[in-house]
């Protein structure tokens, strides 16, 4: 019982930490809103998507024909790859993203949830915001202004991989996952397997760190310490 909780309350102060962390970060965002256009130098860090990767990324992007939370992984997966094959800075999150539902997934496969039907739902709606955003990015659609944030970080070469990653995970973890808890019709029932969730993403944390440090060189390990 004591290793049972001390696993969920060290998943819970990973969220806990993002929380209580990323605000600080977006209090010098808000006057980053007007970005100025991305710039020949902007071409060191976000890649010119043209022809079928464009039509690619696109389509993978398309929240409308999006599945299930397989469909998510292969999406997520194939998004990282064409980002990072371009050390483009846009791959920042995917490689986070990919990490967790590497780990998310099987989890919920394996019936480790109480209400799988409800954690599904979740992380379903969770994923989704975050293709509904890049979807907008990349076809001149509607951005929420924390993603927005995100996207003009991918252009500003002189930031650190890892700052441009907090970026997102301020408008994914802060904006969108109370958002999708809440459209869930979360209560407090569902408060085990939303612990467990944080025990997911705990134990997602080394490969991301791994494939984030190999991909853009940085260790981004103590953020979560």
């Amino acid at each position: 019982m004591q290793v049972t909780r001390g696993r969920r309350l060290l998943g819970a102060s990973i969220i806990g930490a993002l929380l209580c962390t990323i605000p600080m970060v977006a209090v010098g965002s808000a006057q980053a809103m007007a970005v100025s256009p991305v710039t020949a130098k902007a071409a060191e860090c976000r890649h010119e998507f043209t022809g079928p990767e464009r039509a690619e990324l696109i389509a993978l992007s398309d929240p409308a024909t999006l599945r299930d939370l397989h469909d998510a992984r292969d999406r997520a997966t194939r998004i990282r790859a064409l980002f990072v094959e371009n050390h483009d800075y846009r791959g920042t999150f995917a490689v986070f993203y990919k990490a967790v539902l590497d780990g998310a997934v099987p989890s919920i496969d394996n019936g480790d949830y109480a209400d799988r039907a409800y954690v599904s739902a979740v992380s379903l709606d969770f994923f989704k915001r975050y293709l509904e955003n890049l979807h907008g990015h990349l076809t001149g659609g509607p951005v929420t202004a924390y993603w927005q944030n995100f996207y003009d970080k991918t252009a500003e070469c002189n930031l650190s991989p890892g700052r441009v990653l907090l970026a997102a995970l301020n408008a994914h973890v802060i904006i969108d996952l109370p958002q999708a808890v809440a459209t869930a019709g979360s209560s407090q029932r569902n408060f085990d397997d939303f612990m467990k969730v944080g025990d997911s993403l705990q134990a997602s944390t080394p490969a991301m760190f791994a494939d984030f440090k190999a991909v853009y060189g940085q260790d981004v390990s103590g953020f979560f310490g």
